[in-house]
């Protein structure tokens, strides 16, 4: 065994890791631990290796709620606001104080640009 192993994950498999670990174990994970859980399954099957394991997850679900919400039930497709609340309202577990009532508190930032408007828009924000 190496002292490294590395892998990747595409979005199928990261969104059926999703649905795996919620399904079988009731464990509700955001989109990059789903990565990270996927490759450490690979790596387990390919170096034989059943040492035990740390996965350090550190984002909600809820931060990529429509992706989760579609990975644990593929037949909704929401987004924002609604998907955090079909998310909670499915798989009862709470969404984080912070993003409770988002759609009910003031928008901070207005500003969109077209990406062919971004070179502009960012030598506008540095006055050049």
């Amino acid at each position: 065994s190496s002292l490294f192993y590395a892998g990747c994950c595409d979005d199928e498999q990261t969104k059926a890791t999703v649905n795996k670990l919620y399904k079988q174990n009731n464990y509700l994970c955001d989109t990059h631990t789903a990565v990270a859980y996927k490759v450490y399954e690979e790596y387990t099957q390919k170096q034989k290796d059943n040492r035990p394991c740390v996965i350090v997850s550190t984002a909600s679900a809820y931060k990529f709620a429509s992706d989760v919400l579609n990975a644990v039930d593929t037949s909704l497709n929401l987004d924002g606001v609604e998907a955090m609340n079909m998310l909670q309202k499915i798989t009862d577990v709470s969404i984080p104080a912070p993003l409770k009532d988002l759609d009910k508190k003031p928008v901070r930032f207005k500003g969109a640009v077209e990406v062919s408007q971004m070179d502009d828009a960012v030598f506008g924000f540095l006055g050049i």
